[in-house]
């Protein structure tokens, strides 16, 4: 504990782990037949209750047992881009492509400009 105190160290899983949510890996290679290798994200909570994402992956065999990976020793940040800018053509494109596109999505879409900063992205839909 001293130690971390002097270091600076956090501990993001010290709480809890929960919310999970499971997808299929894109990599599904050098698999026994029937299985399916998965990426399983998890909101973790660590000390002084900050929440942070974190990932692991595993497989589901063909009789549906469960086994997740040995986490990495150490976390990764994630490349921060500042004032990313988006393009509203390209978000309504991939709405229309996984069939999510509906009235919610126009109503947020339509206050955006062709080209828009992540700032006025979460300002348009926060619109009442």
């Amino acid at each position: 504990m001293l130690g971390a105190y002097f270091t600076h160290e956090y501990s993001l899983e010290a709480a809890a782990l929960f919310n999970p949510s499971i997808v299929p890996h894109p990599d599904q290679s050098d698999l026994p037949p029937g299985s399916l290798r998965f990426i399983l994200s998890l909101r973790a909570t660590g000390e002084g209750h900050i929440s942070s994402i974190t990932f692991r992956t595993g497989f589901l065999d063909a009789v549906g047992n469960v086994a997740i990976n040995t986490p990495t020793r150490y976390c990764l940040e994630p490349a921060q881009v500042p004032n990313a800018s988006y393009e509203k053509a390209l978000f309504d494109r991939k709405l229309h492509e996984l069939g999510l596109a509906g009235d919610f999505s126009r109503q947020a879409l339509q206050g955006l400009a062709t080209r828009s900063r992540w700032r006025n992205c979460a300002a348009a839909s926060w619109r009442p």
